[in-house]
């Protein structure tokens, strides 16, 4: 429900976190005489823009892998919201993640912060490479 106005939609973009920004843009929207119906439709074609949640199908041994572009610098909070999306896919799961940059002093703690995360997200295979993803490597469970 926006303002009062019931509306069944689709957004474009994956995840909880973009369900939940698309309820602020269309309130928004209403809010400044938009029109509401219009926004649904469109939403529907809304595309991540590269490195931020694109999916991509690629040919794989015959059949094909749907590869979760998130390789933009993230934050923490982008990374687990990235990790949610992962689990709700069908199939296998492998995750590769670099270090997040620019986080500061506080960035080992802030990597090693993501294992309950990285850990809950049923993931097949887990892949880290960089300085800073060494502290969520010995933060997470052995074989998880």
């Amino acid at each position: 429900m926006i303002l009062g106005r019931h509306r069944r939609y689709r957004w474009g973009l994956a995840g909880r976190h973009q369900a939940m920004n698309s309820l602020g843009v269309l309130t928004s929207l209403v809010l400044l005489g938009g029109d509401l119906d219009a926004a649904c439709a469109a939403g529907e074609n809304l595309r991540p823009v590269a490195g931020r949640g694109e999916r991509l199908t690629l040919p794989w041994l015959g059949g094909t892998i749907t590869l979760l572009d998130e390789s933009y610098n993230a934050s923490p909070t982008a990374v687990r919201a990235a990790l949610a999306v992962l689990a709700s896919l069908p199939g296998r799961r492998l995750l590769v993640l670099g270090d997040m940059l620019e986080l500061g002093a506080d960035a080992d703690a802030l990597h090693a912060d993501l294992a309950e995360a990285l850990n809950t997200a049923g993931l097949d295979r887990v892949y880290l490479a960089g300085t800073h993803v060494s502290a969520l490597a010995n933060a997470c469970r052995p074989g998880a």
